[in-house]
């Protein structure tokens, strides 16, 4: 949840954050705290995901695509296809100015450091870009045959676009490493 309001919380599970998946009490205590907190924040202040709670689906358009292009099997959990698609996002949201390329290098190399999948080559699948399109067509965000994703203007600080242009996503697909 740094990644969408909080990026000294970010920076924090880049710093501390292995200390709490290694078991250490005090630092999983806090991460989850934290993570809960900001979480219970942005449904409180938007209980009808009507505005800011659609913020809490950073990194889901690209990562449901990923997980139905799979079959939702055991090549990629849930977890690693949001943290994929939150790195992607990034790296779109860089592509398209919105946020600078350090801005999504630092995304990405917290969640590597997580030891998360960052990159589509770090799934063992050859994604079709027109197929990974059609599944984020068919997600529930999107309006009028546009993609609505939640992009980055920096760690700590994302929006929702509701229309993205499909065609320039293809072309960060292929970018990607998708066929």
């Amino acid at each position: 949840h740094g990644l969408i309001c909080d990026a000294a919380f970010f920076d924090w599970l880049g710093a501390e954050g292995a200390a709490g998946a290694k078991g250490d009490p005090d630092a999983l205590e806090r991460a989850v705290i934290r993570s809960v907190e900001i979480k219970a924040q942005i449904v409180g202040e938007d209980e009808k995901e009507a505005g800011r709670r659609a913020l809490l689906n950073l990194g889901h358009t690209f990562g449901h695509a990923l997980e139905a292009e799979l079959a939702f099997g055991e090549t990629l959990t849930h977890g690693e296809a949001v943290a994929l698609g939150c790195a992607m996002a990034f790296r779109y949201s860089a592509q398209q100015c919105l946020c600078s390329a350090a801005e999504a290098e630092r995304a990405e190399a917290g969640i590597r450091a997580a030891g998360l999948p960052t990159r589509l080559s770090d799934v063992d699948h050859r994604f079709a870009a027109d197929a990974l399109i059609a599944r984020m067509a068919g997600d529930k965000k999107a309006e009028g045959g546009r993609l609505t994703l939640i992009l980055a203007r920096a760690v700590g600080d994302v929006f929702t676009d509701k229309n993205v242009d499909a065609e320039a996503v293809r072309a960060f697909l292929i970018g990607e490493g998708a066929a």
